[in-house]
């Protein structure tokens, strides 16, 4: 699944296609049904304008929605994409099962114990899957003099509301969004969800600050410490993807050892460190800001009721402005075992 419209993603998983085609679906509907309604005031005022969007158009505006919508403040989202849960539009809100140990073993030299009773035992937790819409309009008569310019005004309007979309989705997926409240429970980022583990450089490293720091050891020992924390403490036994800020990477770009002429860097030394998948940069991290993660969807994935369009209102006047917006529903699942456990952390 995907928070794009995309025949990669819906040839890779039936399911998840399957979902796709019936969001797309709904799209082309509110499509031709805003297209019909210019239609129909041609129709009936031959001599007015009614500014019909041509085919084109439109797929100008699926290709440059594929485009806003990978942008480098969406790079751990972008990887979590593939990991994505299709839901249906009516989920508000998706729970998922935790599965305790089952069976109690005895030992004995005999053999010969009495019947052991015991059964998995079931708790729940859930997220919230809000609708994120951002919106715009031209009046009718702009509209229609955009026809002889390849309607370049709708495009560049639809280009900078996708791209707050796109900023807004960005920040929800790492700050979450306290207004949106469902069935008790907020909306939560990665940054503050409930499930992801907290580190403070101040408590456990000595303030170390991995933008600034030159010292190539103390650094590498961060890094390790945010590892082990995931793969010993919380017992994660996957490949650990780490996201910095800009600052930090270019930090990490520093010579190991500035006394040899090895040119070996820090990053180098980082990436080396076992269970250590890759080392990305995400602009919407700054500072001293770190996200380490298993990128797997037993652990975390977005939840996604609708994939981003670009929809038209249909108009019943010939002098209603032509009003549009770009809209997505898509929630963040971290999932935590049945002793609260989880395998993605946030580090500053």
């Amino acid at each position: 699944m995907s928070w794009i419209f995309s025949k990669q993603f819906m040839a890779a998983n039936a399911q998840a296609g399957k979902h796709m085609a019936e969001q797309y679906a709904v799209l082309k509907g509110m499509r031709a049904a805003y297209n019909r309604s210019n239609e129909v005031i041609a129709a009936d005022m031959p001599t007015v304008n009614s500014g019909r969007i041509p085919a084109d158009v439109w797929r100008d505006m699926d290709a440059q929605t594929s485009v806003l919508m990978r942008q480098p403040n969406l790079t751990l989202l972008n990887d979590l994409m593939p990991l994505a849960k299709p839901l249906s539009i009516g989920k508000l809100y998706a729970e998922y099962r935790i599965a305790s140990d089952a069976g109690n073993v005895r030992s004995s030299v005999s053999g010969e114990v009495q019947m052991l009773n015991d059964k998995t035992a079931y708790t729940y937790d859930g997220n919230v899957v809000p609708v994120h819409t951002v919106g715009w309009s031209r009046d009718f008569r702009e509209v229609a003099g955009m026809a002889s310019e390849g309607f370049d005004g709708l495009m560049d309007d639809q280009a900078n509301s996708l791209r707050n979309l796109s900023n807004k989705m960005a920040n929800y997926v790492y700050n979450g969004d306290s207004s949106v409240v469902f069935n008790g429970k907020q909306g939560y980022g990665v940054k503050n969800h409930p499930n992801t583990l907290q580190i403070s450089f101040s408590a456990a490293l000595a303030n170390i600050n991995l933008a600034t720091s030159q010292d190539g050891v103390a650094i590498r020992k961060a890094f390790q410490y945010i590892r082990d924390a995931l793969r010993i403490t919380n017992a994660v036994d996957g490949q650990i993807t780490f996201y910095v800020s800009r600052a930090i990477l270019s930090n990490l770009e520093q010579a190991w050892n500035s006394a040899n002429s090895s040119n070996v860097t820090v990053l180098e030394m980082v990436r080396k460190l076992e269970g250590v998948a890759a080392i990305k940069e995400d602009a919407s991290l700054t500072g001293n800001q770190v996200i380490a993660l298993c990128l797997e969807s037993r652990f975390i994935r977005p939840l996604v009721g609708m994939a981003t369009g670009t929809y038209a209102v249909p108009r019943v006047m010939f002098n209603d402005p032509h009003r549009f917006y770009g809209a997505n529903a898509v929630g963040l699942e971290i999932r935590k075992d049945s002793v609260g456990q989880a395998a993605v952390a946030y580090a500053s």
